[in-house]
């Protein structure tokens, strides 16, 4: 199974909790049997859920962790920290609009103020890089996925492209570099 096809599968499990806990709770609403605590716990259980598959069961399944830089493992665990700590925001939030409670604006703004700071500790841990352009002063982000595994000294890619493939119009001619 490809990385692409992992990640995939994790998002709609994690997805389709969520979906199963909403339709529970509209359900149970409309029958009249869902209390106030009820539905924080089926929230609150759903939103643990949610942040342990996407962030905790991602990083795992798919190996992320294997052979990262200790300042790529520290990003990580800011990154999952300030993101349960945001999924926690929106919990108050919503708890508060269930209970006609006016702190729930507290966990909107908790989870407002965690934005940021996991999405830089998430893009360290990914390794993406963000590169200006020349042109226009846009700032292109790309993904490096290297590990330290997978690394390879400057001699080990000479060796590799040693070789160039030529293309012209009618053959492929192989030439060897001096």
């Amino acid at each position: 199974m490809s990385d692409k096809q992992k990640k995939t599968l994790i998002m709609a499990i994690a997805l389709g909790q969520l979906v199963i806990a909403v339709a529970i709770m509209i359900i149970g609403v409309m029958n009249k049997n869902m209390t106030n605590l009820n539905s924080n716990i089926l929230m609150s259980g759903s939103l643990f859920l949610y942040w342990l598959l996407m962030d905790v069961a991602d990083a795992v399944f798919r190996h992320k962790l294997d052979g990262i830089t200790p300042e790529r493992r520290a990003a990580y665990y800011q990154y999952i920290l300030l993101d349960f700590v945001g999924l926690a925001g929106i919990a108050v939030f919503l708890f508060g609009l269930g209970g006609g409670n006016s702190y729930s604006i507290i966990g909107a703004a908790i989870y407002a103020f965690t934005m940021k700071p996991k999405k830089d500790s998430q893009d360290v841990f990914y390794g993406v890089v963000k590169q200006d352009e020349e042109e226009g002063g846009q700032t292109e982000e790309k993904e490096e996925w290297v590990t330290a595994a997978t690394r390879k000294t400057e001699s080990e890619v000479n060796a590799e492209t040693s070789e160039e493939t030529v293309s012209t119009e009618n053959e492929t001619v192989i030439e060897d570099k001096e």
